[in-house]
């Protein structure tokens, strides 16, 4: 994952084989444990939904809540290692329309993480949110896809990690 601004790379965050890191503009560039990048491994896999049980997720349906106007079924999810996180899936369209997930803050105070998915569209038969929000505290970022590729014959080589 890149984020860049202007040109600039602003946020990146690499994940190889047996090694990581993240490097960002303002706390430079850190080096993950074999057990960090194990996890990122998890929480990077795409539509890791089919995967829950293999991952060692326990899941519970809650409730039904609205969403953006909509219901949604809100699922609880419960990792291997009891941390919790909540997936809300649209009633009639049975997409994934929100996810939420609180951390302990910089303070010491709860901090709820919340992704909200919109404007779907098919990209080799898979429907993709083109439009993701992220609220973290009091900060909200909109990123929008303007262009989205599925196996575009990427080399072995871009995922090693030096």
């Amino acid at each position: 994952m890149c984020i860049r601004d202007r040109g600039m790379t602003v946020q990146e965050e690499v994940i190889g084989k047996d090694k990581g890191y993240s490097s960002n503009m303002q706390t430079g560039r850190t080096v993950y444990t074999p057990e960090e990048v194990k996890e990122k491994k998890a929480e990077l896999i795409y539509g890791k939904e089919v995967k829950l049980t293999e991952l060692g997720y326990k899941t519970e349906l809650k409730s039904i809540e609205e969403v953006n106007g909509k219901d949604a079924y809100m699922v609880e999810l419960t990792d291997a290692k009891g941390k919790k996180s909540y997936d809300y899936y649209d009633v009639v369209s049975k997409l994934k329309v929100q996810t939420s997930s609180t951390e302990e803050g910089p303070g010491g105070e709860a901090m709820t993480s919340t992704v909200t998915y919109n404007d779907y569209k098919e990209v080799k038969g898979i429907l993709y949110p083109y439009n993701n929000i992220i609220s973290s505290g009091p900060q909200e970022m909109d990123f929008n896809v303007t262009k989205m590729e599925v196996n575009s014959g990427l080399k072995d080589s871009f995922f090693s990690v030096e």
